[in-house]
C-alpha cells in the first residue's frame, strides 16, 4: 500500500462570491486526533477485463473529528468496509493512493496498530476463555505493565456492568440456567467459555459487545482523565457494523456507551445500516458512499435528506414510518439499482461551467477560471476547503505527547516478555464482585487461564497431543516386550526397527499440531493488528504451550517404553532424544501450517514430507548404499540424527559383531558421536522455528 505524504496546500474557498482565502489556524482538537483523508483511490485487478483495474474507492475525501462520532452509510458493496480498512492500515492487497493523516501527520503502521481500535464485522475471540477472562487478557496486553492488576480487574468489572455483560461473564448464553425463573437459578454458576463454531458459548450479540469492549480505550494523557471502563490504550475506534438488535442491552444502549468515548476525545467512525432514530441521533456527521464514491458528507439531520433528494434524479417520497437513516439508505440504494448513483456522486463532487453545458471534476475545476464556474455543491466546496486547511497545518502545533505517539516505534504497549507471560500465565484470583458475598458452600473464583493453562484443562486440546503417543507407544512396547537386552543376530534388526519406529512416532504425530495454528489465523491476525503482541511473542507462547506438555508427557511414555522393552544405554538420553525429535515435529508442524493456505493443504503436505524423511533416515536405506545424487537429502533429514543417536545409545557399550562387522558399522554409525547428533537435532529445531517466524511475519493470511 502506498499513501502519499501530506503536503501543505494553498486552497481558495469560494469563487462565485469573490475570493475568500481560508484562514490558516491551529485547529487541532485540544484532546484527541482528527482523521483526514483526501483523494483516496483503492483499486484491485479487474475480474472482468484483463489488464484493467477495478476501483473500490474513487477520490474519497473527508474528515472525522475528535470528540465526535461519524456514521458511514451506503448500500452493500459501496466501499464502507474498504474505507475503514484503508484508514486503519489493514489493507494488504490492491493499490491505495491518496492522503491519510492523523492529527495532520502520516500515520506509521506501528501507530495504527497501537492506537487504533477496529471492531471487526466477524467476532474473533478465544473460545476457551470466558467473557471476563477475555477482557482481562486484553487489558493485561494493552494497558501498561506498571498498572496494578487490581486496577485492570476493576476496569473490566465496570465495563461488564456498562454493557450489561455481567450476567454472562462466566456462563454460556445457551446455559439452561439462564432460562430458569429468577427464584430457581443457582446463585453460583460454573465458569464456562465464550465458545466457538463447534461449541456453543455466548450469543452473537454478546460476542459483538465483547469485541467492542476489547477495543474501548484507556485515555492517553492528551485525552484527559481516563474513564473507569476503558480496556486498552488507543485513540481512534472504527466499528463495522454497529451492533444489530439483540437482547439486553439494546443497540441504543451500546451505542450510547460508545458515544461516551467520543466525549473524552476518541475519534469514532462506525458503519451502520438500519439504526433506530435514537441511535442515528447519536452521530454527529454522516458520509454516504455508493460504488466507492461520496454522495454526501456533512452533518446528520434533515440537511442530509434535503441534499440527497436534490442530488437524486428521481427522489422517493419520505413516507410515514421512515426514520432519517432508513430513508437515506433506501434513497441511495434505489438510485444505485436504477443506475443513477453516479449522478448523485456527480452532484456532490463536481461543478458546472456556466459558459458550457457540462460538468468537470473538482480537480479540473480548481484549475479553471473562477469567473466561468458556479458551484453545484456548496457543501463539497466547504468540505474541500476544510480538508486542505487541516492538511496544511504543521506538526509543530501538536502537543508533545501526541507527537511522541505519532512517532512511536513499537506496535505494542507491553514488551514481548510481558506478552509471553500473559499468554501462558495461570494464577488464581478472587473474582467475587464488589459488594457481593460468595455462597457458603462454593467460593466463586475465576482462574485467569490465558491459553496455556486453559488448554491444559481442555480434553479437546490434550487428546490429540497425548492420546496417539500413549496408544502407539503401548503398541510398540507390547510388540517388542523384553527384546532390548537380547543381543543375538536374529534380534539386532528388531532392535534397530523399534528404535526407528520410536523416531517416526513424533514425526507423524506432528499432524496433531497443525490445526492449532491454521484455525487461529483470524484471531492471530486480529490480535496482531490490534497491537496485542509481536509475532515472536505469539510463536514463543505456542512453543511453551506445546513443549511443556510434550516434555511432561514424554517422561512417562519414554520410561515405560525403555524399561518395558529393556533397552540398553541411558534412559535419560533415550528420553532426551525422543523429546528433541518431538519438538522438531511440533515446530515443523507449525512451519507447515504457517506456509499452507488452508488446513487441507497442511494436512497433505506434512505427511508427504515426513514420508520422504523415512527413506533417508538410515534404516530403510543404509547411508553408504544411497545413490550419490540423493545422499545430500540424508544430511537435512532430522530423523537420521534422531535414529543414529538412539542406535549409538543402545550399542555404544556393547557393539556386537554382525554380518562381517558390527551392528553400528553395518548401519554406517561406527564413528558417530550421539551428542553431536543431538546437537544437530537442536539446530533443526532452531531452523524450523526461524522459518515459521519469518513466514508468519510476512505472509498475508487475510487478503484485504
Amino acid at each position: 500500500m502506498t499513501v502519499n505524504a501530506t503536503q501543505p496546500l494553498d486552497v481558495e474557498a469560494g469563487v462565485a462570491d469573490g475570493a475568500r482565502r481560508v484562514e490558516r489556524e491551529k485547529t487541532f482538537a485540544p484532546m484527541g486526533m482528527r482523521i483526514v483523508f483526501k483523494d483516496l483511490d483503492y483499486s484491485v485487478p479487474s475480474h472482468h477485463k484483463k489488464g484493467e483495474r477495478a476501483f473500490l474507492l474513487k477520490k474519497v475525501a473527508g474528515y472525522f473529528e475528535a470528540h465526535q462520532m461519524a456514521a458511514l452509510m451506503g448500500p452493500s458493496g459501496s466501499g464502507k468496509t474498504t474505507l475503514l480498512d484503508v484508514l486503519a492500515g489493514r489493507k494488504n492487497a490492491g493499490v491505495t493512493e491518496g492522503t491519510v493523516a492523523f492529527a495532520g501527520q502520516k500515520p506509521t503502521p506501528q501507530f495504527l496498530r497501537r492506537y487504533t481500535g477496529y471492531v471487526e464485522q466477524f467476532d474473533t475471540l478465544l473460545g476457551i476463555l470466558t467473557v471476563y477472562e477475555m477482557l482481562l487478557y486484553t487489558a493485561e496486553l494493552k494497558r501498561p505493565v506498571s498498572e496494578p492488576l487490581e486496577s485492570k480487574k476493576r476496569a473490566v468489572e465496570d465495563l461488564l456492568d456498562k454493557l450489561a455483560l455481567s450476567r454472562c461473564r462466566d456462563v454460556k448464553h445457551s446455559n439452561p440456567q439462564l432460562n430458569l425463573p429468577q427464584t430457581r437459578r443457582p446463585l453460583i454458576a460454573p465458569p464456562l467459555q465464550i465458545g466457538n463454531a463447534l461449541s456453543k458459548g455466548i450469543s452473537g450479540g454478546q460476542a459483538k459487545r465483547t469485541n467492542i469492549e476489547q477495543q474501548q480505550h484507556q485515555w492517553q494523557q492528551h485525552l484527559g482523565s481516563p474513564l473507569p471502563w476503558k480496556i486498552s490504550t488507543q485513540a481512534q475506534l472504527l466499528v463495522r457494523p454497529c451492533p444489530s438488535p439483540s437482547p439486553s442491552p439494546s443497540p441504543n444502549q451500546v451505542m450510547t456507551m460508545v458515544k461516551s468515548l467520543a466525549a473524552g476525545g476518541v475519534t469514532i467512525c462506525a458503519t451502520i445500516h438500519s439504526p433506530t432514530s435514537y441511535c442515528f441521533a447519536l452521530f454527529d456527521s454522516v458520509m454516504m458512499l455508493v460504488k466507492g464514491r461520496v454522495v454526501y458528507f456533512g452533518p446528520r439531520g434533515h440537511s442530509a435528506i434535503e441534499f440527497a433528494q436534490s442530488g437524486c434524479p428521481h427522489p422517493k417520497e419520505f413516507l410515514p414510518g421512515y426514520n432519517d437513516a432508513e430513508y437515506l439508505v433506501d434513497l441511495v440504494t434505489e438510485a444505485d439499482l436504477a443506475g443513477e448513483s453516479d449522478k448523485m456522486a456527480d452532484f456532490y463532487a463536481k461543478v458546472y461551467l456556466s459558459s458550457r453545458n457540462f460538468y468537470v471534476p473538482y480537480m479540473l475545476y480548481t484549475r479553471a477560471s473562477s469567473s466561468l464556474a458556479i458551484s453545484a455543491s456548496e457543501l463539497f466546496r466547504d468540505n474541500a476547503a476544510r480538508i486542505d486547511q487541516y492538511l496544511s497545518e504543521s506538526a509543530d502545533v501538536l502537543p508533545e505527547n501526541i507527537q511522541k505517539e505519532l512517532a512511536v516505534r513499537s506496535a505494542t504497549v507491553t514488551p514481548w516478555w510481558w506478552g509471553l507471560k500473559t499468554l501462558v500465565k495461570s494464577r488464581q484470583h478472587n473474582a467475587t464482585r464488589p459488594g457481593t458475598r460468595p455462597d457458603k458452600t462454593f467460593r466463586r473464583t475465576v482462574l485467569l487461564q490465558y491459553r496455556t493453562s486453559k488448554n491444559y484443562r481442555d480434553g479437546e486440546f490434550l487428546g490429540p497431543r497425548i492420546g496417539d503417543k500413549i496408544l502407539i507407544s503401548l503398541l510398540i512396547m507390547t510388540l517388542y516386550l523384553g527384546i532390548g537386552d537380547e543381543f543375538i543376530e536374529s534380534n539386532y534388526v528388531n532392535i534397530a526397527a523399534v528404535l526407528f519406529m520410536w523416531c517416526v512416532l513424533p514425526a507423524f504425530g506432528a499432524a496433531a499440531y497443525v490445526p492449532a495454528l491454521v484455525l487461529e489465523r483470524n484471531l492471530f491476525t486480529r490480535e496482531r493488528n490490534d497491537g496485542l503482541y509481536l509475532v515472536v511473542t505469539y510463536l514463543l507462547s505456542k512453543m511453551v504451550d506445546e513443549l511443556l506438555l510434550a516434555g511432561l508427557a514424554s517422561l512417562g511414555i519414554s520410561a515405560y517404553v525403555f524399561y518395558g522393552i529393556q533397552l540398553q544405554g541411558q534412559w535419560v538420553t533415550f528420553w532426551l532424544i525422543y523429546y528433541i525429535t518431538l519438538s522438531n515435529g511440533i515446530v515443523l508442524a507449525y512451519f507447515v501450517a504457517a506456509i499452507s493456505p488452508n488446513l487441507d493443504v497442511a494436512n497433505a503436505l506434512l505427511p508427504t514430507y515426513v514420508v520422504t524423511l523415512l527413506f533417508f533416515g538410515g534404516f530403510l536405506f543404509r547411508f553408504h548404499e544411497m545413490p550419490r545424487w540423493w545422499k545430500w537429502y540424508s544430511y537435512i533429514d532430522f530423523l537420521r540424527y534422531s535414529w543414529g543417536s538412539l542406535m549409538v545409545n543402545q550399542f555404544e557399550d556393547n557393539n556386537p559383531s554382525w554380518l562381517g562387522g558390527t551392528v553400528l558399522s553395518y548401519y554406517s554409525l561406527a564413528h558417530v558421536d550421539k551428542w553431536r547428533y543431538m546437537g544437530f537435532l537442536a539446530l533443526f529445531f532452531i531452523v524450523f522455528f526461524l522459518l515459521a517466524l519469518i513466514t508468519m511475519q510476512f505472509k498475508k493470511y487475510q487478503s484485504r
